[in-house]
């Protein structure tokens, strides 16, 4: 009796912390915009977040600070995040890999607009990332993606981003 509970204690506690130590958890972002081959004109900055959960969820978060000169919706920030999609990791043609996988849920919102009218709450996007396997690397705080919707240089963040219905309300 008392090596099938030690048995079931330790698979009990194996399994809770599912994703927290591979080196991919975390929020990884860069300074581009999403699926941009060059910063719009009309945009001041950009950046992309990619979200490895420990719990195996993946979102996308991308942002874009309009230039405060515009006619249209002048300094505001736009924000849109896909969420709703699983990741794992694994080996794919001998390199590492991560698969996205199922479907995602889009919203985006406009928020410190010089116009208080063009600020705008969570609306439905089409924003989202094709499921698939990525080829990735790591080295440090440095993850290099080579190929596809993702393709890119990210660091990782010291804090997570919090999706639109985790934010504290101002």
């Amino acid at each position: 009796m008392r090596k099938l509970s030690l048995v079931v204690c330790l698979v009990a506690v194996g399994c809770g912390n599912a994703g927290t130590d591979d080196p991919l958890t975390g929020t990884w972002k860069n300074d581009t915009c999403f699926q941009q081959p060059v910063q719009p004109t009309n945009v001041q900055a950009c950046s992309t977040s990619l979200v490895f959960t420990s719990d195996l969820k993946f979102s996308l978060v991308t942002t874009e600070q309009i230039k405060s000169a515009e006619a249209v919706s002048p300094r505001c920030l736009t924000t849109h995040e896909a969420k709703g999609q699983t990741w794992s990791v694994g080996i794919t043609d001998n390199k590492q890999s991560v698969t996205i996988a199922g479907s995602s849920t889009s919203n985006y919102k406009l928020t410190d607009c010089v116009r208080s009218e063009d600020n705008k709450g969570s609306t439905p996007d089409t924003i989202s990332v094709l499921p698939g396997v990525i080829p990735y690397s790591i080295n440090a705080t440095t993850l290099t993606i080579s190929s596809g919707t993702l393709q890119g240089t990210y660091t990782k963040q010291s804090t997570s981003i919090l999706p639109f219905d985790q934010q504290p309300i101002e």
